[in-house]
């Protein structure tokens, strides 16, 4: 079962939401869906700063070099692949 990441509304203010998690780089067109892995997965909180997201959930992202080839299936947070 994939896992996606969340941000938090503050995290995803304004452009952050087009930023890749993992390098802080902007995405463009090139956004992969960030996804964690089962122990890395805290579906309700957010996965930059930890914070409960509630009802205001954004898909996090990685930019093309951090979702590059199989990384895209990798956990965003310890690097485990997450199917």
């Amino acid at each position: 079962m994939t896992r996606y990441a969340y941000l938090c509304s503050s995290c995803a203010l304004g452009s952050k939401k087009d930023r890749c998690v993992k390098c802080g780089k902007p995405c463009g067109g090139s956004r992969h869906l960030a996804h964690l892995c089962s122990s890395c997965d805290k579906s309700n909180y957010c996965v930059k700063c930890g914070k409960y997201c509630g009802g205001n959930k954004t898909p996090a992202v990685v930019c093309n070099s951090c979702g590059l080839g199989t990384k895209e299936n990798n956990c965003c947070k310890c690097g485990k692949f997450a199917p």
